[in-house]
């Protein structure tokens, strides 16, 4: 009833700006940072938020919240951020061959050391942790909950740590609600940039990175790295360009889970078609390992395979997996289209 009161006695002309402080603050049941909220938030002196929407679907392992923003002259309601989080493997597999449809080669961002994730090419926040409380699938593989948060009109390249601030707090609500049972996740650093600049090719600067392994290799001269992922997430990318390029020469990548295998089209026997991909067995499941260089990069394929082969051993030591398998030539090479 005082709330009530209060609204009434302020009068209509405020009443929207009380609303954009209760949505911004029962959105996702609550569970959300203010600030990190507020930042994505548009400017409440040109546009208000409309709803706050938040759904759970136990039986399909599904969660869903979504926070919108009123565009005016009759336009429907456009998306401040939205919160998708699944805990069934089929969901989970759709939404990652979606991210890297670009036969894996889809680029990323790093998030800080430590988080299970990565921001993808989109902009949007994916955290992927094991659910313990929900035990394995039919195929005696670890249940886990893979969530993904994005923002709408632009608000992720304006606020990226803004936006990991509401994805880790949207993703243990959303643990919470599917009985995921999942260990806390935390933001263990600030997100500076989605973009983040090559740094010299020395063992102190790769130290501690995915990115390891290409300290020590023959290069060509100039060249830098660029880790595009940290050593927690369900996948890994090292890029290497050349002098002051900021487009890469040469990237190598991993990725990890049974939802990989599609990377490599394996034929009816479960071989790889493309030779000179190495395979791993990583916590009970597939992790592939690519990498390729642009001609002119100075690499031969056979030391491509090299590299595809060191890269590989490092990460498969890192995280303790198991069956190795090396590329084997021929290897036939190019560059991506659109990388």
């Amino acid at each position: 009833m005082a709330a009530v009161i209060v609204l009434g006695l302020a009068g209509y002309g405020t009443f929207p700006y009380a609303k954009d402080w209760w949505l911004s603050r029962e959105v996702c049941g609550g569970a959300l940072p203010d600030d990190a909220v507020d930042a994505l938030s548009p400017d409440s002196g040109e546009h208000h938020l409309a709803e706050s929407d938040e759904k759970r679907v136990g039986a399909l392992g599904s969660y869903r919240c979504e926070l919108s923003y009123d565009r005016g002259e009759d336009a429907p309601p456009a998306s401040v951020f939205s919160v998708t989080a699944d805990t069934r493997r089929d969901p989970q597999d759709a939404s990652l061959w979606g991210t890297f449809e670009d036969e894996g080669w889809s680029a990323v961002s790093p998030l800080p050391d430590g988080m299970p994730g990565f921001i993808d090419d989109s902009g949007a926040v994916q955290l992927m942790a094991k659910c313990p409380e929900l035990g394995k699938d039919d195929d005696g593989r670890p249940r886990r909950i893979l969530v993904r948060t994005a923002a709408g009109w632009d608000a992720d390249r304006k606020a990226p740590d803004a936006l990991v601030g509401v994805a880790v707090a949207a993703a243990n609500r959303a643990s919470e609600q599917l009985g995921c049972g999942a260990k806390p996740f935390k933001k263990t650093g600030k997100v500076r940039s989605t973009d983040p600049e090559p740094v010299a090719l020395e063992p102190s600067k790769a130290a501690g990175t995915v990115c390891a392994a290409f300290a020590e290799a023959d290069l060509p001269a100039g060249t830098k790295l660029r880790p595009r992922s940290n050593s927690s997430a369900p996948v890994a990318r090292c890029e290497l360009v050349k002098g002051g390029d900021r487009a890469p020469k040469a990237v190598f990548g991993a990725w990890y889970g049974d939802w990989s295998k599609r990377l490599i089209h394996e034929d009816t026997h479960g071989h790889p078609r493309r030779p000179d991909t190495a395979t791993a067995r990583c916590d009970g499941e597939t992790a592939v390992f690519d990498g390729w260089a642009e001609d002119d990069f100075g690499l031969t394929d056979r030391q491509v395979r090299a590299l595809i082969a060191d890269f590989s051993s490092a990460e498969t030591t890192h995280r303790k997996c198991t069956s190795l398998t090396r590329p084997t030539p021929p290897a036939v090479k190019s560059s991506p289209s659109g990388v």
